[in-house]
């Protein structure tokens, strides 16, 4: 009732020129979050002052789940995703995450079998089904010894050299001290889009919102 309400203040403010409301914005805490999505906002505020951004961060399955319970407005999603109208605006990489010093970061790019003897570290995120995927159609079975959600986590334990493992390239932070980002092989690609659970269906705010990502990506 709260977004009806909002959506006919919307409207209303719109038959008098107005871009006004505000967005619920479900993000992939991990890679969107890093990259994608403050630059999006940035550029979608300084069009669109008035209207309000309000961010709900968690993984993949999470925010799809909001975008059907209508928790949020729009999302971010890993594509192909058939059950909604998507664009997509990044495409990213699986890349092999090493202590400075580990004997593979002398290789030009990581393969799977590589990996095998390595006491591995498996995000909880968005990649753990690609990543896991991977490994199984080439027959590995990894020695997972941590399970983390964040990657932050994730590189801190491989920095101390407890550890390897494989990310989105998009969620690794610019300050990559101690550690080694080595290209995957075969290449492992993410498509990551926004989504929204019908286009015909959206509040003035959300449609602007989208059709902005449409227009810029």
């Amino acid at each position: 009732m709260f977004g009806l309400h909002d959506a006919v203040l919307q409207e209303a403010a719109g038959t008098k020129g107005l871009k006004r409301g505000s967005i619920r914005i479900g993000s992939d805490r991990i890679s969107t979050s890093v990259q994608s999505l403050p630059e999006l906002m940035w550029a979608f505020g300084q069009k669109y002052p008035e209207i309000e951004l309000r961010i709900f961060e968690g993984v993949d399955r999470e925010v799809i789940e909001w975008l059907y319970d209508r928790y949020v407005d729009v999302g971010f999603v890993l594509l192909p995703n058939e059950s909604m109208d998507t664009i997509q605006i990044a495409e990213d990489q699986l890349v092999a995450v090493l202590p400075d010093g580990h004997p593979l970061t002398k290789k030009s790019a990581i393969r799977p079998g590589d990996l095998v003897s390595e006491p591995f570290i498996l995000s909880g995120g968005g990649s753990r089904p690609l990543i896991e995927e991977v490994f199984r159609s080439e027959g590995i079975r990894l020695n997972v010894r941590y399970h983390l959600q964040q990657v932050l986590s994730i590189l801190e334990i491989v920095r101390r050299g407890r550890g390897v493992s494989v990310v989105a390239e998009l969620a690794l932070p610019e300050n990559r001290k101690g550690l080694s980002i080595v290209p995957f092989e075969p290449r492992v690609a993410r498509r990551i889009g926004l989504a929204v659970r019908d286009i015909n269906n959206l509040s003035p705010a959300s449609r602007a919102f989208f059709e902005f990502a449409q227009q810029r990506y």
